[in-house]
């Protein structure tokens, strides 16, 4: 992920999974952690490495755990939600083949949203 995301609210989050024959399936998610929760979201699947790489080389990322992931964008599109955000429109098609689903099997991180607890709109 982005790693000045506490700073600005902002992310892009990858999740990757790495196949047998050694391509990538990835979700790649850009979310707003100040309001609106996932904004954009899309997938590669079972692309080779170096197509992986040229998709997402523009972006300087860090390493996270899955469990830091998952929080993130479940907690901004639940701090979205509450001002009548919804996410963005193939975020549940998309997601279901990527990320567990939320609940008390993966680690609770608290991730603060907001500035200061409220959207800035």
């Amino acid at each position: 992920m982005s790693p000045e995301w506490k700073d600005t609210g902002m992310t892009h989050v990858v999740v990757s999974r790495s196949h047998t024959n050694g391509n990538i399936t990835a979700c790649i998610y850009l979310v707003d952690l100040y309001c609106l929760g996932v904004k954009d979201c899309f997938y590669l699947f079972n692309a080779s490495m170096e197509y992986y790489r040229e998709k997402i080389g523009g972006y300087h990322f860090e390493q996270i755990s899955y469990a830091l992931a998952h929080n993130i964008i479940y907690s901004a599109v639940a701090f979205a939600e509450e001002f009548g955000f919804k996410p963005y429109k193939d975020f549940t098609s998309i997601t279901r083949f990527m990320l567990e689903e939320d609940t008390e099997d993966v680690e609770l991180i608290e991730i603060e949203c907001g500035k200061k607890w409220k959207a800035i709109l």
